[in-house]
């Protein structure tokens, strides 16, 4: 299991599903991101929630952008 800077373990892993966003949020945090279009592919997200599982993270949050403008996201959540 992972454990952050202080001792406590990760349970939690946020991970942007795509940049793409059909908003403009004042309370978004993408400040700072590059906006490519390169997004992952349904097969590997499935990769890297089998190894987060591994590593003993428990809970998973997609965010973005807008996490609904991914193509594969009904996958990704099924998965």
């Amino acid at each position: 299991m992972l454990r952050d800077p202080y001792g406590r373990p990760a349970t939690h892993v946020r991970i942007s599903v795509t940049n793409r966003c059909n908003y403009s949020c004042v309370f978004c945090h993408r400040e700072g991101f590059s906006y490519s279009s390169g997004e992952l592919r349904p097969e590997d997200w499935a990769f890297f929630t089998d190894v987060a599982v591994r590593l003993g993270f428990k809970y998973y949050k997609l965010t973005g952008g807008e996490p609904l403008l991914y193509n594969g996201i009904s996958e990704v959540v099924r998965y």
